[in-house]
Order: C-alpha cells, then structure tokens, then sequence
C-alpha cells in the first residue's frame, strides 16, 4: 500500500501493539496512520522548528514529540489535543517513556547525561482532562549534590582529615532500626517522589544492612 503525503518525512516511530505508527514531517505536523485502514487518523501541530524524536505511550494512548524549538508536547490520540507542554533550557535530542509508564527519559543538546522526569498522572498525582494552553518551564535536574572532599574553613586549614573521621563515626552509629522503620511505614504512591530528597548515605547504606548489623 502506498500513501502520499504532501510533504517530506523526517522520522518515523511505530506502535506495534496499537496498531500505528507517527511521521514526523518536514512541515512540522506530526501525522498518525492506523496500520489497518493504511490512513491519516490525526495531524498534530505546534511545533516550530524541526522535530528531533517522537515515542508512543506502550498503550498508544499518549505520543511524545521533541523539536528543536526546545519543547517536548504530549498529544493524547483520542482527545486529538496536546495534554502537555513543557520547555527546556537545551533542546530535547531524543526521548523514550517507559514501558510501565512511570518516567520520561530525555537527552538534551549539550549535555552527556540522560535526564528522567516522573509522570505524576501515573502516581495519581495529576489529573488530564485538558488541554495544555501554555508551555511549562522546566530545569536540568543536577547528577547529585556533591561536596569538595577538601573543604577550607575560614582560618584556611584543610577540614578533610576532620570530615572523614566524622563520616566513620556516623557509620558506626548508623539508625538501622530508624531506617528500616521508616521505610516500612512509606506508602508507595506517596513516598516514591520524596525519598530523592534523603541524603545519598541513606541510600548507600541500604546496600550494606549486612555489615551493619554485624558492626552493631
């Protein structure tokens, strides 16, 4: 079967299961063509500059799209409207979402790291039942908050020796009890948002709960 298109195509992504797949075109309107009837069953436009990548939601439900223009929109096939709208400091080179649909995974121009953003309407966070009319902002989350090993304190001695024999001694006198504790009483909708905000430490020592409780 052929179709004819008034326009050249720049990408293609596919939905196997859904039965679909996306042109991202030239003119920058994304098209969506149903494998069974071989025909144009929605046009998305809003971008205005070139489209860098585009996925389906593994239900079909949702198609994500990139441009250069810095945005990334999410288009819900059977509302026929743009849900999402957010914008970036870089452009989006290439995306993918999830197969449990839990995370977005974005890799942006000038920059080497991946970044994952959380689909709150997948915690029951956020609610989609309409149109996005205007662009969010969003920022680069940063690869951690580390700290010089070889911090100087104001008389300009070197506080390095001082921090690590206090790292020892907090492993020694680690909470184990506190932590397991309160990982027992995190509920999972709620809690898998707010754990980023715990210190890495807790999240090392989760790994070595043997050799804590040996050493205490």
């Amino acid at each position: 079967h052929q179709l004819d298109l008034d326009c050249s195509i720049g990408q293609l992504e596919s939905n196997r299961d859904a039965g679909l797949f996306a042109l991202s075109c030239d003119d920058l309107i994304v098209r969506v063509i149903d494998l069974t009837t071989k025909k144009v069953i929605r046009s998305f436009k809003g971008h205005s500059s070139r489209i860098t990548d585009s996925c389906f939601s593994r239900d079909g439900r949702w198609l994500f799209t990139s441009s250069e223009d810095t945005s990334v929109r999410v288009w819900d096939l059977p509302t026929a409207r743009c849900i999402d709208w957010m914008e970036f400091e870089e452009p989006v080179t290439s995306l993918t979402f999830s197969p449990t649909g839990e995370y977005l995974a974005t890799a942006h121009a000038n920059n080497v790291g991946i970044s994952l953003w959380v689909n709150r309407a997948h915690f029951g966070q956020a609610v989609i039942d309409k149109a996005a009319t205007g662009a969010v902002r969003m920022t680069l989350p940063n690869a951690g908050n580390e700290v010089d090993s070889n911090v100087v304190s104001s008389d300009g001695e070197s506080n390095s020796d001082e921090e690590s024999s206090e790292s020892n001694n907090d492993d020694e006198i680690y909470d184990l009890d506190g932590i397991i504790k309160e990982m027992e009483g995190l509920s999972y909708a709620d809690s898998l948002l707010k754990l980023s905000g715990h210190p890495v430490s807790r999240w090392y020592a989760l790994g070595q709960l043997d050799l804590i409780k040996e050493r205490n």
